[in-house]
């Protein structure tokens, strides 16, 4: 599953999700073309990052259907190859079971939290050779290591960090057990966290305890109401969608300065982050 869609944007570009935006109906390819060349060389100002319930769906029917590839013209980046969009740094941290090795900018700090080994992944297989990435948007950082777990997310944690404080974390393996131990939040002391679980699938009791406990952790929001028995859930104002008879989303848009604001698809609430305080 790749349940984050990330896109950088001018202020005037059209989002039809955002509430009280400008749509933009523009026919004329000539004034198109235009547009283009009056934005080439901007950077852009905000980046909106999206969280949707129904994308394990969507994958599921194209692979059912015949002759598809859900996959299909997939690059394979590998662990420290970095991207660069314009105004956005991406290092990718991990892949195929492979990670960095030295930290990333702002990043090295001795983890006090860890212990001697990682717990052991849940899927020994597939999970611990997820493909995850840093992004660094102005003074906005933002972490998705999709379902990371095992000894390569160890790695990244102990025994210093190598992805350092970030403002927006999206926690690995849709809130698993196996990446709810103490090392974890102390090595990127989120500000905000998003927990991308479904009713029963990940958002388990041990990483719930985790997220409560986080020293610094301003708001965490959950993409389904956890039905796993002895999970602490958040406010439902902090739940995209509180059964699965629905698939609302959940909606991150980041500036330069570090602010950024989350919205939440089933209620229509935003709430803002202001810049995160600097030494």
């Amino acid at each position: 599953m790749k349940p984050f869609l990330v896109r950088a944007q001018r202020l005037d570009d059209v989002d039809a999700r955002g509430p009280g935006r400008r749509q933009h109906r523009r026919n004329d390819g000539r004034r198109q073309q235009d547009d283009r060349r009056a934005h080439r060389g901007q950077r852009p100002r905000q980046l909106d990052i999206l969280n949707v319930a129904a994308d394990d769906a969507r994958k599921r029917e194209a692979a059912e259907r015949p002759g598809d590839d859900a996959d299909a013209g997939h690059e394979q980046p590998f662990a420290e190859h970095s991207r660069k969009l314009k105004g956005v740094d991406v290092v990718f941290v991990s892949s195929a079971a492979a990670t960095i090795i030295k930290p990333v900018l702002g990043a090295g700090q001795p983890n006090p939290a860890c212990e001697a080994s990682a717990p052991p992944a849940q899927d020994p297989y597939e999970n611990p050779r997820s493909t995850g990435f840093h992004l660094r948007f102005g003074t906005f950082r933002f972490i998705d290591v999709g379902d990371l777990s095992g000894p390569p997310l160890f790695a990244l944690l102990c025994p210093s960090t190598l992805l350092g404080p970030v403002d927006l974390y999206l926690v690995p393996h849709h809130g698993g057990p196996d990446v709810s131990y103490p090392a974890t939040f102390a090595a990127v002391q989120p500000r905000v966290a998003i927990v991308n679980n479904g009713a029963t699938k990940g958002g388990s009791p041990e990483v719930f305890a985790g997220l409560h406990r986080a020293p610094g952790l301003q708001d965490v929001w959950q993409l389904h109401r956890s039905q796993n028995q002895g999970a602490e859930n958040f406010a439902d104002d902090r739940i995209a969608n509180l059964d699965e008879t629905s698939g609302h989303w959940i909606k991150a848009s980041a500036n330069t300065d570090g602010s950024f604001t989350v919205t939440n698809g089933r209620t229509g609430v935003t709430k803002n982050y202001g810049p995160r305080a600097r030494p």
